[in-house]
């Protein structure tokens, strides 16, 4: 499973004005200082030019938090367009939502957006770091993140140890839309996994089977003449269900249920006041 990026500490920002500029830090090939020698001021963003290769790096406020730290290690060119477009206004979003955790990490992640530059960060931010860049409250008793290669469609949470620290990633039906969060039970408790999951169907020689999932899925909604439920399973065929089985129009993520010895929650994730 892969564990989510480390959260680092938050630094506060007077309007998200100020940018820093670790110049040096990143160097090339050589020993060659990357960033530094020009810095451009564009739509309220500091640019850093590299002298290398022309491109430039839109320095943010919240880089270091949780989320910050997961924008700029997947959506860094987004950010870069963003911050090149004075009528993007996604920038100063991302920078509320990894600072203060509020409301604007909702227009981020609802396609509230405008603009090519901004509808694209955010595009990336609700593939590539929904479950970090959530609003929340308190914090965090929970370590939570998304298995490998699920492209914000599923998450799952354990209680933290050594190698699985707390974070504040966010794991519920409301930050992963189209999920099923399964809690087993004595959930929370050491060794235990909550699990927001996604409804995978795929062909079968009548139809479709479909069951709960942790990976990318191919399909999420199956329909034939004859859909049956059972549990956490579903199947469409040509034949008519058993007596033990619902009959449903589709197979969907609202027919099924959790796994035996599993209840539903709304959320895995578990802050504290």
């Amino acid at each position: 499973m892969g564990r989510p990026l480390d959260r680092g500490n938050a630094r506060v920002f007077d309007g998200y004005a100020r940018r820093r500029m670790d110049v040096g830090k990143a160097r090339p090939p050589g020993g060659a200082a990357l960033f530094g020698l020009l810095s451009t001021l564009l739509g309220g963003c500091i640019l850093l030019i590299s002298p290398a290769t022309g491109t430039t790096t839109c320095e943010f406020a919240g880089a270091s938090t949780m989320c910050g730290s997961c924008v700029q290690a997947n959506c860094q060119p987004a950010v870069n367009a963003c911050c090149g477009d004075s009528t993007c206004t996604a920038l100063s979003d991302l920078e509320a939502c990894a600072t203060q955790h509020g409301t604007t990490c909702t227009s981020l992640q609802s396609g509230a957006e405008g603009g090519d530059a901004g509808a694209a960060l955010a595009a990336c931010i609700g593939q590539s770091c929904r479950g970090e860049c959530q609003p929340y409250s308190g914090r965090g008793t929970t370590s939570c993140s998304e298995p490998d290669g699920v492209q914000g469609t599923a998450c799952d949470c354990v209680l933290p140890d050594a190698d699985d620290p707390v974070n504040d990633f966010v794991c519920s039906t409301a930050a992963y839309p189209g999920t099923l969060c399964c809690a087993p039970d004595g959930w929370p408790g050491p060794g235990l996994q909550c699990a927001c999951d996604v409804l995978s169907c795929d062909a079968s020689q009548q139809g479709c089977e479909c069951s709960l999932a942790y990976y990318l899925p191919s399909s999420q909604v199956c329909q034939t003449p004859y859909c049956c439920a059972y549990g956490d399973g579903c199947s469409c065929r040509a034949s008519a269900c058993y007596t033990y089985e619902t009959v449903v129009t589709s197979c969907n993520i609202a027919v099924v249920s959790c796994p035996m010895g599993q209840h539903q929650v709304d959320s895995c994730s578990i802050s504290s006041p």
